[in-house]
């Protein structure tokens, strides 16, 4: 059973018996798809148990991208550690493939710990600290360090989802009463700096550049205006008060994504592209408006 109401945006599929089901319903209980493997990790914590690692194909961005994506996203839609999750014949919990995830941090040759701030921040203090598979001691202050400290020209998505990660764990310090020094001050004056410049680098009818956060520049290309804006924007709204989503700039971003997904509704956009511009709209209308009741028929 799931530890938690299902949210209206979760994507329905056709599983292997033609029932039209959702997608996080059909995996968690066991379902099968291209990209979704999981397997059993080491034996951890005490008492011990097995963790639980998600795969990520070496050269392929089928399913699972990037390290911890998938554990990240099911963290931010608001799962609870004790949410079964059936893999490889047998019954882990979220917090299985949690602690797996803590111990492989140094096997992490990107360095990419975007979707682990995710994960890590809603679900441990921000003052956290463990042992990893390399014996040494590991923080979230030390995963941060390295992602403000990477380039975001080089990183994917323009930086995006490294400013998102941030900005997760920044807001979870920020709920728990943390001080903002050291670290934590770098990494907030780079959220500042970055949401500075989507502003700075704004084209006229709304579109955040297509530059990312490195320069001005707009596309004719749907597809690269949907990726840029929508990520960047997604960005902006997680890292700004509700008196900063009231300004101009940023209501303006949301009317450009609006009729921009409402002139492309019968297009075949890219999912990821297509998938943070919806998460930034609805976190918008989240916070401007309240949540919006869905009734499913």
């Amino acid at each position: 059973a799931l530890s938690q109401p299902f949210l209206p945006s979760f994507v329905e599929i056709i599983d292997r018996s033609g029932n039209d089901v959702r997608a996080i319903e059909y995996l968690l209980e066991g379902g099968s798809m291209e990209g979704w493997k999981l397997k059993e990790g080491v034996t951890l914590g005490d008492p011990p148990r097995p963790g639980l690692r998600a795969i990520v194909e070496a050269g392929s961005k089928t399913g699972q991208g990037h390290a911890d994506q998938w554990l990240g996203y099911l963290a931010d839609i608001g799962f609870q550690l004790d949410q079964e999750i059936k893999a490889d014949g047998r019954v882990f919990t979220l917090d299985d493939y949690l602690r797996q995830i803590e111990y492989d941090v140094p096997y992490n040759v990107d360095q990419e710990y975007s979707w682990t701030l995710m994960a890590l921040s809603t679900y441990r203090p921000s003052d956290y600290e463990w042992t990893a598979g390399d014996g040494n001691r590991w923080s979230i202050a030390r995963l941060l360090e390295i992602e403000i400290n990477h380039d975001l020209g080089v990183s994917a998505c323009g930086g995006s989802h490294r400013m998102a990660g941030i900005v997760t764990a920044l807001n979870a310090r920020r709920k728990q009463g943390g001080a903002f020094e050291g670290v934590w001050k770098q990494a907030d004056d780079k959220v500042r700096q970055c949401v500075d410049l989507a502003h700075r680098y704004q084209n006229s009818d709304g579109c955040l550049s297509t530059n990312w956060f490195q320069r001005p520049g707009s596309s004719p290309d749907i597809k690269e205006r949907l990726g840029c804006s929508g990520h960047v924007l997604e960005f902006v709204i997680m890292s700004s008060s509700d008196e900063e989503l009231r300004q101009p700039w940023i209501r303006q971003g949301v009317v450009y994504l609006c009729q921009l997904l409402n002139k492309t509704r019968s297009a075949n956009l890219e999912c990821g592209a297509l998938y943070h511009a919806a998460h930034g709209l609805v976190l918008y209308r989240q916070r401007m408006f309240g949540a919006k009741s869905y009734v499913r028929e």
